[in-house]
């Protein structure tokens, strides 16, 4: 999914994975996006986002049915999108975001 600065972005979670597990961040410079985390599944998952070791931000952990959002401004580059909940991420709960230049 390639989306433009300032959007907001839903992804849905449950056992295991991300929907969209890729996000595309299209901005001039620093980009801004919103993260919806909506749980679909049965059991608590939160949505980190990380580069490199560093979290850049994320959600709290919240139990399933409920949805959570975090606001991020993001300097180009490569992002991970992982859930943090016990072996949630090694299971498959993780995605990509890259926060690109703009298309001219």
């Amino acid at each position: 999914m390639t989306v433009e600065s300032g959007a907001t972005v839903t992804v849905g979670g449950d056992e295991y994975s991300f929907d969209p597990g890729r996000i595309v961040l299209r901005a001039a410079g620093s980009a801004e996006v919103r993260l919806t985390l909506r749980n679909t599944g049965t059991l608590a998952h939160n949505l980190r986002v990380f580069q490199g070791a560093r979290m850049v931000g994320g959600t709290p952990t919240f139990r399933p049915g409920d949805s959570r959002s975090v606001a991020l401004r993001l300097a180009p580059g490569s992002y991970r999108l992982v859930c943090t909940v016990g072996e949630h991420a090694k299971l498959g709960m993780r995605g990509t975001l890259e926060s690109r230049p703009a298309r001219r």
